[in-house]
């Protein structure tokens, strides 16, 4: 097993060269597709990062590095969904109030 830190922005992933990748709080969304692509198959992404509705005191000021409605849903089209949860100005007791959070998968070939 080979464990990974590194910074995208400066050296994206390879494609096929992870089976998973955790991204917590970060957004550039121009790295979602190397970020898809990175995967193997079977590969599972694990994201979370804020919102811009119901925006934690934790939360970035630049409102460019929060996520719109829905918008974590859209940015991995080639993923199965296995789980989805935004909270939005919502917390119903999660702590997870202005947090999108989004396991996808890669299909298996």
């Amino acid at each position: 097993m080979h464990t990974e830190v590194r910074d995208v922005v400066k050296r994206p992933p390879l494609a096929a060269s992870f089976d998973t990748i955790v991204i917590s709080f970060f957004l550039q969304r121009d790295l979602a597709p190397a970020i898809s692509t990175a995967l193997r198959p079977g590969g599972r992404l694990f994201y979370q990062t804020f919102t811009r509705e119901g925006a934690l005191a934790e939360s970035p000021g630049n409102p460019a590095f929060k996520l719109e409605n829905n918008e974590l849903l859209s940015m991995f089209p080639d993923l199965r969904l296995r789980y989805y949860r935004e909270d939005g100005a919502v917390d119903g007791g999660s702590g997870c109030k202005g947090i999108a959070l989004l396991v996808g998968e890669l299909a298996a070939d």
